[in-house]
Protein backbone atom coordinates (compact mmCIF):
# COMPACT_ATOMS: atom_id res chain seq x y z
CA UNK A 1 0.00 0.00 0.00
CA UNK A 2 1.65 3.40 -1.21
CA UNK A 3 1.81 6.09 1.97
CA UNK A 4 -0.39 8.17 -0.06
CA UNK A 5 -3.08 5.76 0.63
CA UNK A 6 -2.34 5.39 4.35
CA UNK A 7 -1.84 9.00 5.34
CA UNK A 8 -4.95 10.43 2.55
CA UNK A 9 -7.85 12.14 3.85
CA UNK A 10 -10.56 10.37 4.22
CA UNK A 11 -14.33 10.69 4.10
CA UNK A 12 -15.90 11.22 7.51
CA UNK A 13 -18.54 8.30 8.49
CA UNK A 14 -19.72 6.72 11.76
CA UNK A 15 -16.43 6.00 13.45
CA UNK A 16 -14.01 7.55 11.22
CA UNK A 17 -11.80 10.94 12.11
CA UNK A 18 -12.38 13.83 10.39
CA UNK A 19 -10.17 14.05 7.17
CA UNK A 20 -6.73 15.36 7.36
CA UNK A 21 -4.66 16.35 5.07
CA UNK A 22 -0.61 14.46 4.84
CA UNK A 23 1.85 17.12 5.59
CA UNK A 24 5.50 16.99 3.98
CA UNK A 25 7.11 15.93 7.72
CA UNK A 26 3.78 13.00 8.00
CA UNK A 27 5.67 11.61 4.59
CA UNK A 28 9.14 11.89 5.86
CA UNK A 29 8.12 10.26 8.80
CA UNK A 30 6.48 7.38 6.72
CA UNK A 31 9.35 7.01 4.66
CA UNK A 32 12.03 6.47 7.94
CA UNK A 33 9.58 3.97 9.86
CA UNK A 34 6.80 2.86 7.20
CA UNK A 35 3.51 3.26 6.57
CA UNK A 36 2.22 1.49 10.30
CA UNK A 37 4.37 3.09 12.46
CA UNK A 38 3.73 6.54 10.54
CA UNK A 39 -0.18 6.61 11.39
CA UNK A 40 0.29 5.24 15.33
CA UNK A 41 3.30 8.17 15.28
CA UNK A 42 0.99 10.65 13.66
CA UNK A 43 -2.21 9.68 15.78
CA UNK A 44 -0.33 10.18 19.21
CA UNK A 45 1.12 13.57 18.26
CA UNK A 46 -1.91 14.85 17.32
CA UNK A 47 -3.28 13.67 20.14
CA UNK A 48 -0.57 14.37 22.72
CA UNK A 49 -0.94 18.27 22.42
CA UNK A 50 -0.63 19.83 25.95
CA UNK A 51 -0.37 23.07 26.68
CA UNK A 52 2.60 24.97 28.49
CA UNK A 53 0.93 26.60 31.72
CA UNK A 54 3.71 29.10 31.97
CA UNK A 55 2.80 30.08 28.87
CA UNK A 56 -0.84 30.03 29.54
CA UNK A 57 -0.53 32.08 33.07
CA UNK A 58 1.17 34.84 31.06
CA UNK A 59 -1.32 34.86 28.02
CA UNK A 60 -4.55 32.76 28.87
CA UNK A 61 -5.82 33.55 25.42
CA UNK A 62 -3.97 31.19 23.87
CA UNK A 63 -5.82 28.34 24.79
CA UNK A 64 -8.69 26.72 22.95
CA UNK A 65 -11.06 26.31 25.62
CA UNK A 66 -13.05 24.13 22.99
CA UNK A 67 -10.12 21.62 23.49
CA UNK A 68 -10.41 18.19 24.87
CA UNK A 69 -11.72 17.77 28.15
CA UNK A 70 -8.65 16.22 29.61
CA UNK A 71 -6.49 18.40 28.32
CA UNK A 72 -8.10 21.61 29.55
CA UNK A 73 -7.95 19.61 33.18
CA UNK A 74 -4.94 18.91 32.80
CA UNK A 75 -3.87 22.32 32.05
CA UNK A 76 -5.93 23.93 34.94
CA UNK A 77 -4.63 20.87 37.25
CA UNK A 78 -1.04 21.93 36.44
CA UNK A 79 -1.62 25.78 36.75
CA UNK A 80 -2.58 24.98 40.71
CA UNK A 81 -0.20 22.59 41.18
CA UNK A 82 2.32 25.34 40.24
CA UNK A 83 0.72 28.19 42.42
CA UNK A 84 0.71 26.37 45.37
CA UNK A 85 4.26 25.25 44.64
CA UNK A 86 5.40 28.86 43.90
CA UNK A 87 4.13 29.79 47.44
CA UNK A 88 1.23 31.35 46.48
CA UNK A 89 3.23 34.43 44.95
CA UNK A 90 0.40 37.22 44.56
CA UNK A 91 1.33 37.84 41.01
CA UNK A 92 1.28 34.02 39.83
CA UNK A 93 -2.17 33.79 42.01
CA UNK A 94 -3.56 36.79 40.05
CA UNK A 95 -2.52 34.96 36.52
CA UNK A 96 -3.94 31.88 37.72
CA UNK A 97 -7.28 33.46 38.73
CA UNK A 98 -7.40 34.81 35.14
CA UNK A 99 -6.86 31.83 33.38
CA UNK A 100 -9.48 30.04 35.45
CA UNK A 101 -12.00 32.94 34.62
CA UNK A 102 -11.63 32.56 31.20
CA UNK A 103 -12.01 29.40 31.35
CA UNK A 104 -15.00 29.58 33.18
CA UNK A 105 -16.31 32.40 30.65
CA UNK A 106 -15.92 29.47 28.00
CA UNK A 107 -18.10 27.53 29.43
CA UNK A 108 -15.89 25.12 31.05
CA UNK A 109 -16.31 26.25 34.99
CA UNK A 110 -16.90 22.49 35.41
CA UNK A 111 -13.29 21.57 34.55
CA UNK A 112 -12.12 24.79 36.77
CA UNK A 113 -13.96 23.47 39.93
CA UNK A 114 -10.86 21.74 41.58
CA UNK A 115 -8.64 24.70 41.00
CA UNK A 116 -10.37 27.59 41.84
CA UNK A 117 -10.99 25.90 45.08
CA UNK A 118 -7.28 24.86 45.59
CA UNK A 119 -6.59 28.83 44.65
CA UNK A 120 -9.23 29.95 46.84
CA UNK A 121 -8.11 27.78 49.53
CA UNK A 122 -3.96 29.06 49.04
CA UNK A 123 -4.94 32.70 48.35
CA UNK A 124 -2.52 35.68 49.38
CA UNK A 125 -2.88 36.97 52.66
CA UNK A 126 -5.52 40.17 52.26
CA UNK A 127 -6.03 39.43 48.46
CA UNK A 128 -9.77 39.72 47.58
CA UNK A 129 -11.67 36.96 45.35
CA UNK A 130 -11.85 39.36 42.15
CA UNK A 131 -15.49 39.96 40.97
CA UNK A 132 -14.57 38.69 37.74
CA UNK A 133 -14.29 35.23 39.46
CA UNK A 134 -17.17 35.90 41.57
CA UNK A 135 -19.49 36.31 38.61
CA UNK A 136 -17.88 33.06 36.83
CA UNK A 137 -18.18 30.88 39.55
CA UNK A 138 -20.72 32.25 41.71
CA UNK A 139 -23.47 29.74 40.31
CA UNK A 140 -21.00 26.83 40.67
CA UNK A 141 -20.33 27.02 44.45
CA UNK A 142 -23.52 28.24 45.26
CA UNK A 143 -25.22 25.08 44.21
CA UNK A 144 -22.29 23.30 45.69
CA UNK A 145 -22.77 24.73 49.02
CA UNK A 146 -18.88 25.74 49.19
CA UNK A 147 -19.30 29.41 48.27
CA UNK A 148 -19.39 30.56 52.16
CA UNK A 149 -16.07 29.24 52.24
CA UNK A 150 -14.85 30.73 49.14
CA UNK A 151 -15.93 33.92 50.60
Amino acid sequence: MAVDAVLAPRRPGPGRAAPRTSTAADLAVAGCVGEGAATQFIGWRESASLYDPVAVLDDPSIVDWRHRPDVIYALLGSISVMCRADGTHPGRWDDAIAVVVAAGRADRADLTAATIRTLLAGRPKGREIPDAARRVFSDLFTASGRWSNAA
